[in-house]
């Protein structure tokens, strides 16, 4: 739903808040998509977050398309420079987590090489609803 997402990534489809403390913070590594001036779609990318991950795993932190570009081509674009940025910084494996209840984002991750983790699904509450989550793996 609109309140969850802007709950999840600030005002509007693109996360701005994410973007901007992204940005100030220098981490994690960000790829914008634009056109006419417009950002279309961006991809987070960086170390793996959990605490025992070890330092040759990478983590997508966040893919996110305006809506009108979906079915473009246009995530599979913003994956290949992301994963071409996280090879070359010397990680052997990338991982992310989607929200179990989006089958469209489990089939592209699935399409572009990442498979789901079994028994990976967890739970996190945002505005008082738990929602699942689970990990997907790729070795690179």
């Amino acid at each position: 739903s609109k309140r969850y997402r802007t709950a999840l990534v600030g005002t509007g489809w693109w996360g701005m808040n994410i973007l901007r403390e992204a940005i100030a913070a220098g981490r994690p590594e960000l790829l914008v998509a634009r056109l006419d001036g417009r950002v279309t779609g961006w991809i987070s990318f960086d170390r793996a977050r959990e605490s025992d991950a070890g330092a040759h795993i990478g983590e997508v932190w966040a893919l996110y398309l305006d809506p009108a570009h979906v079915s473009t081509g246009l995530g599979s674009a913003l994956w290949r420079g992301a994963k071409e940025r996280l090879v070359a910084r010397g990680f052997r494996s990338v991982i992310l987590w989607v929200l179990a209840g989006n089958p469209r984002a489990i089939r592209f991750y699935e399409r572009v090489g990442f498979a789901v983790d079994p028994g990976s699904a967890r739970l996190f509450t945002l505005g008082g609803r738990e929602i699942e989550e689970l990990r997907c793996t790729m070795v690179l």
